[in-house]
């Protein structure tokens, strides 16, 4: 492909916001297979990027595109895509449709089901993976981790203040908490409360007592809870 058809290509990505790719993670990897399928005229042999990456990457500079593009939607803060684990990209998008369901049992008058699809945003900066790293993906409710089968460990960073309207919390290590999926899931709901002299901390991640206050009385006020 020459310049002209690359930086095509490009735009088409951003301006359509990988809407051919399936709704889910996908890694990166299977999103350059969805790609080359869409675009067949792509060559795998010549343009390489080296010239473009810092990293010297031996690589089509289609993928180049590719990896652009997906920077460019999470940098706008996309409604459609955005970054999930290392290696992994997170489409999301309502008004795309879900995958037909081919349930395996008859469906009777009385009892209907119905699918239902919700989306989660994972944010994964520079910054929740700095602090995954320091306590080594442990909860620091709990101390729980999830062992994945590439041996790498499972963690989520939650915002204790949460991030956009009508919370407005900031994106610092002392607003963030590195937690496993189910107290993730807890805090996010507010079905708890936090006791900052309980959480398991690290000399170089101080949690601020001010957005523990604030999860407690707006998130989770319940008195039951205490």
């Amino acid at each position: 492909m020459a310049r002209d058809d690359i930086a095509e290509l490009y735009q088409e990505l951003v301006n359509t916001e990988f809407a051919f790719v399936q709704r889910g993670e996908q890694p990166l990897v299977m999103v350059y297979e969805i790609v080359k399928a869409r675009h067949p005229e792509l060559c795998d042999d010549s343009f390489l990027c080296w010239e473009n990456c810092a990293s010297g990457n031996n690589s089509p500079e289609w993928q180049h595109a590719v990896r652009r593009a997906l920077n460019e939607l999470k940098r706008r803060g996309s409604t459609e895509v955005v970054n999930g684990q290392r290696g992994y990209w997170i489409f999301i998008g309502s008004q795309f449709s879900p995958l037909p369901i081919d349930f395996k049992e008859p469906v009777s008058a009385e009892t209907q089901k119905t699918l239902t699809t919700s989306y989660r945003i994972i944010r994964d900066t520079k910054l929740t993976r700095k602090l995954k790293a320091l306590h080594d993906n442990q909860c620091q409710i709990c101390r729980e981790t999830i062992p994945l089968p590439n041996r790498q460990n499972y963690s989520e960073a939650h915002h204790i203040q949460p991030l956009g309207s009508p919370h407005d919390g900031p994106d610092i290590s002392s607003n963030i908490l590195v937690l496993c999926p189910n107290h993730h899931a807890m805090c996010d709901y507010g079905s708890i409360k936090l006791d900052i002299s309980m959480l398991h901390e690290h000399p170089e991640h101080k949690i601020g007592i001010k957005f523990i206050e604030y999860h407690n009385t707006f998130i989770a006020p319940n008195p039951a809870l205490t």
